[in-house]
């Protein structure tokens, strides 16, 4: 679920990244390293066993996850679930084992 933002704003440098950006990620999208994704980051983790739901004809696929980084900043409250090719937000920090995309 991306942010609420009322499009009839200016836009200015930050436009694209509130527009880009979804509940629960802990700083606006594109703020991290440009290539990086949520799935790449240390924040972003479950189990791996919740990690995927089934796709359709290609094996599984990621679901969303929410942000540990954005949970610890709202005092433990966990945010929306992120999807895993949301744009790194400025607290990335590379995970030493990302899931794949896709599991067969």
């Amino acid at each position: 679920m991306l942010l609420e933002f009322d499009r009839r704003l200016t836009a200015d440098s930050g436009h694209a990244q509130a527009v880009d950006t979804h509940a629960g990620q802990a700083h606006f999208a594109g703020t991290g390293p440009a290539d990086k994704t949520c799935r790449e980051c240390r924040f972003w983790f479950s189990k791996p066993y919740l990690y995927y739901s089934s796709g359709h004809m290609k094996g599984q696929t990621l679901k969303p996850v929410a942000c540990s980084k954005y949970k610890k900043m709202m005092g433990g409250r966990e945010g929306a679930r992120v999807p895993h090719h949301a744009k790194a937000c400025r607290y990335f920090e590379p995970s030493s084992n990302p899931p794949p995309h896709h599991q067969r």
